[in-house]
């Protein structure tokens, strides 16, 4: 008939069921029922044992089941373009624990994870190994991990981790970094603080409530703190609360 499909059933190498069609290859399961929660169903089942219908208890790792989108690369061979794979992670108690990951290939390697369900509930965004204690981990060792856009023809605010340094800076309308500087960063291993500056120093604060980063200051083991004329409070400097009657003199 026109047009033409083939269907192979229990091939001894590939797929147990496979459908060759000359046209948009497509499936439908349609259901007709009054019934509340009787949808219709596609299911995957892996079963520890090599005896067909023997149930045997699956292990934290195994895989349960894949989707697979594929086409046809550059050396005309079949090959994974994106992946969507079902995998135990932990021990099966009355219900099976299950991670569920989404997988894209960049065209140069194989498809990897790029968002990830733990069975926790944890999400991981560009990562297969996010913390399953923690709600949401993103991972990028070379870009911000995290930008909040408020629309078109905005520039950007991006976080980063980086070396384990904190970094919250700015980026063009195109997304790319404005500077070399972050508008804030904090040292992972210190706490120091620097603010438009990649080096650590002395914090000023004005009239107005603007603070700033300036390292012309200050010292090993300290910060200096300037008032409104620029001029630099010491450990012996006389603080007068103005206002209040209240005089402190070193």
């Amino acid at each position: 008939t026109t047009p033409s499909a083939n269907l192979y059933i229990q091939q001894s190498t590939g797929f147990g069921v496979r459908v060759d069609y000359t046209g948009q290859a497509s499936m439908a399961l349609n259901s007709y029922n009054t019934t509340p929660g009787l949808p219709s169903v596609i299911q995957f089942q892996k079963s520890n044992s090599a005896s067909v219908g023997v149930l045997s208890t699956t292990q934290d790792g195994d895989s349960l089941g894949t989707f697979n989108a594929n086409g046809v690369n550059a050396s005309n061979a079949a090959a994974r373009g994106s992946r969507i794979r079902f995998t135990q992670d932990g021990v099966a108690g009355t219900f099976v624990p299950t991670t569920l990951s989404f997988q894209t290939s960049d065209g140069n390697s194989d498809a990897v994870d790029r968002l990830t369900l733990r069975a926790s509930g944890a999400v991981g965004i560009g990562t297969s190994t996010q913390f399953s204690n923690i709600l949401l981990t993103l991972a990028s060792t070379t870009n911000p991990q995290l930008a909040l856009s408020a629309g078109a023809d905005l520039a950007q605010w991006v976080f980063r981790n980086a070396g384990g340094n904190f970094y919250l800076a700015t980026t063009t309308i195109a997304g790319t970094a404005t500077t070399s500087l972050a508008a804030l960063s904090i040292n992972g291993a210190t706490g120091a603080l620097s603010l438009g500056t990649t080096t650590a120093g002395t914090l000023k604060v004005t009239s107005t409530g603007t603070v700033w980063s300036d390292t012309s200051g200050g010292g090993a083991g300290y910060s200096t703190i300037i008032d409104d004329t620029n001029g630099t409070l010491t450990q012996r400097s006389s603080l007068n609360f103005l206002g209040t009657g209240i005089n402190c003199v070193d």
